[in-house]
């Protein structure tokens, strides 16, 4: 008489569908942005090869970040889809992989954020105060995100990572994501509408400028917002984690995007503009150039029907090329 063990139970399509579906769906989703981040470093490189060496490494510390971030996901996913599938025990648990690339993933966020508020400091000319908040909420995220992270190790278990005390650490550290985000769009929206001089050419590269910031930090925002909102309403299931590790895509593009499209931006300054029958080229008006440390500040003057446009160029300069970044005011 031949006798075997009794079959396991089965899952709950329901459990299944709120963890492993929705990681799996999210690192499919991850898997597509990241291409398009390989795109973009590709593009970057070479379209300026010679950046600034700083700018460089910045590039290559995203794109290296980005890469062992979907590395460990990919890693995760694998792991209990394939490695321990069945095994009970193990899907109850978390795994090193999703524990680390929380970590990471706020590394790569505070990295942008700091690169943001770099560019709000140029912006605003000086101005200390705003780049210091950016840097204490995403220092803020970052701290709370390695805590919830040593809370993962420590517990280890799904249903207990729900906890009141994870909720409120691992939805503060997004809160405060949301926020910085929040305010460095809101910032730069303020600063390019007070450059506004009245002067149509002006105001429609300014517009355009506004347009751009608007639609990178829009996705940003309210990806952050649903991966907020998930993550409060089922802490225990992996839900939040279809916008997450999405969301540390979008960060690595969005620098990307904002390095590969001077160019563009540069060419919008420098085409000749059509108004009212008269013809005026930018890049044939009188310019001033005043040295400033490393950098030179170059103004460029123009009277039009009695108003005067200030376009202000920040020039970075390495032995054979200037990258220039421009910002108006």
């Amino acid at each position: 008489m031949s006798s075997s063990n009794p079959p396991m139970p089965l899952i709950p399509v329901e459990i299944l569908n709120n963890s492993l579906g929705a990681g799996l769906l999210g690192v499919v989703l991850s898997a597509m942005v990241y291409g398009i981040t390989c795109v973009q470093t590709f593009n970057y490189y070479s379209s300026y090869p010679k950046d600034h060496v700083y700018v460089k490494i910045l590039v290559a510390a995203l794109w290296v970040l980005d890469t062992i971030h979907m590395s460990f996901v990919t890693i995760m996913i694998y792991h209990y889809t394939v490695t321990h599938w069945g095994d009970y025990v193990a899907f109850a648990k978390t795994t090193w992989s999703l524990e680390l690339n929380i970590v990471i993933g706020n590394v790569l966020t505070s990295v942008v954020q700091w690169f943001y508020a770099y560019r709000i400091y140029r912006l605003s000319r000086g101005n200390y105060i705003l780049p210091c908040i950016i840097a204490v909420w995403s220092l803020i995220q970052l701290g709370l995100g390695i805590t919830f992270m040593a809370h993962g190790f420590q517990v280890q278990l799904f249903d207990l990572t729900g906890t009141d005390h994870a909720t409120v650490q691992g939805g503060v550290a997004i809160a405060a994501d949301f926020l910085c985000d929040l305010f460095i769009s809101v910032t730069m929206f303020i600063l390019l509408r007070r450059s506004r001089t009245g002067w149509s050419e002006s105001t429609r590269i300014i517009n355009t400028l506004i347009i751009y910031t608007i639609n990178t930090c829009a996705f940003l925002t309210v990806c952050t917002v649903a991966c907020l909102i998930t993550f409060l309403v089922f802490p225990s299931t992996l839900i939040y984690a279809i916008f997450y590790f999405v969301l540390c895509r979008l960060y690595t593009n969005a620098t990307l995007s904002t390095l590969n499209s001077r160019t563009s931006i540069r060419k919008t300054t420098e085409t000749t503009s059509t108004n009212g029958g008269n013809v005026i080229n930018l890049s044939a008006m009188h310019t001033r150039v005043a040295a400033s440390g490393n950098s030179k500040i170059q103004t460029v003057d123009v009277d039009k029907a009695a108003s005067s446009v200030h376009i202000h160029q920040s020039v970075w300069s390495d032995a054979d090329h200037k990258s220039t970044k421009t910002s108006y005011a």
